[in-house]
């Protein structure tokens, strides 16, 4: 990033210093207007170029850990509010971050109005004010105006899903809305046949109310507005489920890669090559040590707004990058880079 005079020099000194050449040369030359437009083009391409130099990305990574009040290394989930707050919730308690220091929520048998438990799985929220905690089995709603929190449910929440105004709550292997005014929760889509028992692992909602999840034994299902099974994919569970602008679904699955659903319906699938993981992070150690240096590798997968996700090669599971050494660090990364694809399996729904 660059400092204010820097921007200064380049947004007014820059085009006053150009003007006043183009001036210079009319006394030289008669004024036309193939002269004039060859002289305002090239102002033009220099003071683009100077723009897209200035506001080009930058990574810029920041640790945090434990001596700066983080209240446990295992990192579960983050999320980042209407309010610019990064949240992050961990096994031991839920933080929050403002980009200097770090609140941390614990339960309080005192407190009524505090949170419910500590084992924090899932962040997510209406951007309007409230936030919803999903614990190992609960849930809670997280009030940012009066600092408090209330227990929808406190048993059997398996997950839970933010989208169109509604919290989607899975149940078991079912599907619940529920409504913030009334309180109320109604059951959404249930398994015609219950004689086989498909334990819903993670959530996703698209724009359109397709609801997309993942079982713990029975694979991921897509399910239409209509309530019918659009799509059913065999895999192992998933960590993770989203989507992206261009309607792509993306699952982060325990240890099949990572899977790519398109608009059309087509299957893709991203492995790890472990030989040519290890050959390049080899590589690369023997460069930063040559430099007497040491890095970290991970693979990045999705993100957030502005803080994606990463995910850790020693557990190929979406979530905070943790440093494996010292398992008491994670990075946000506040720019995202490109998937590489490793290795591909090409399938179709």
């Amino acid at each position: 990033m660059l400092p204010s005079t820097t921007l200064f020099h380049h947004f007014f000194i820059f085009p006053y210093f150009i003007g006043y050449i183009c001036v210079s040369f009319i006394h030289f030359r008669p004024l036309t207007y193939s002269f004039v437009k060859h002289i305002l083009s090239i102002l033009l391409l220099t003071y683009s170029w100077l723009c897209y130099g200035n506001f080009s990305k930058e990574i810029n990574i920041q640790r945090i850990n434990i001596e700066e009040g983080l209240s446990q290394y295992t990192i579960n989930s983050i999320y980042q509010d209407e309010f610019g707050f990064v949240w992050i919730g961990t096994l031991d308690g839920l933080n929050r971050y403002d980009g200097s220091r770090i609140d941390v929520f614990k339960p309080n048998k005192k407190d009524s109005l505090g949170i419910h438990e500590n084992n924090i799985r899932h962040i997510c929220g209406d951007r309007n004010g409230h936030l919803f905690i999903k614990g190992l089995e609960s849930v809670s709603l997280y009030d940012i105006e009066t600092n408090t929190f209330k227990t929808i449910l406190e048993h059997g929440v398996r997950a839970i899903c933010w989208e169109n105004g509604v919290l989607w709550i899975a149940l078991g292997s079912d599907i619940y809305t529920y409504d913030l005014s009334s309180e109320k929760l109604t059951p959404y889509f249930s398994f015609p046949d219950r004689k086989t028992k498909r334990v819903i692992s993670s959530l996703w909602v698209t724009d359109s109310d397709e609801l997309c999840f993942s079982t713990v034994f029975h694979g991921f299902y897509r399910i239409g507005r209509e309530k019918n099974i659009l799509q059913h994919i065999p895999m192992v569970e998933a960590n993770s489920i989203s989507g992206d602008s261009k309607g792509n679904i993306w699952i982060a699955s325990r240890g099949e890669g990572l899977y790519r659903i398109l608009p059309d319906g087509t299957v893709k699938r991203y492995k790890m090559d472990p030989v040519a993981f290890l050959a390049r992070s080899r590589k690369t150690r023997e460069k930063t040590h040559r430099r007497g240096q040491s890095i970290q590798i991970s693979i990045l997968y999705q993100h957030l707004p502005r803080i994606p996700y990463a995910v850790n090669p020693h557990r190929r599971s979406i979530g905070a990058t943790v440093d494996a050494q010292r398992h008491e660090t994670i990075h946000l990364f506040q720019h995202s880079k490109r998937v590489q694809e490793l290795e591909t399996d090409e399938t179709t729904g």
